[in-house]
């Protein structure tokens, strides 16, 4: 059997981690709330989507993200 979950907002912060990265490299103030699409062209220019996006695939990523509060009991009960 495969389990499949998504991790963001689910499991993790790994969004709130890419704007707190993105915030801090380029002096923004971007949260949440300002993402109200799947899709980050849609909730932002071309160029800060695109800045996102590079954030998001990088490796170095990880070291920033950390578990939601009871993620691993949920996960648990998959």
């Amino acid at each position: 059997m495969i389990i499949v979950t998504d991790v963001d907002c689910t499991l993790n912060n790994l969004m709130q981690a890419t704007l707190d990265i993105y915030n801090e490299t380029y002096n923004t103030h971007y949260t949440l709330s300002g993402i109200t699409k799947y899709c980050l062209n849609d909730c932002f220019e071309e160029r800060t989507a695109s800045k996102l996006q590079k954030i998001l695939n990088s490796e170095h990523i990880w070291d920033y993200v950390l578990p939601l509060h009871n993620a691993a009991l949920h996960l648990n009960n998959l």
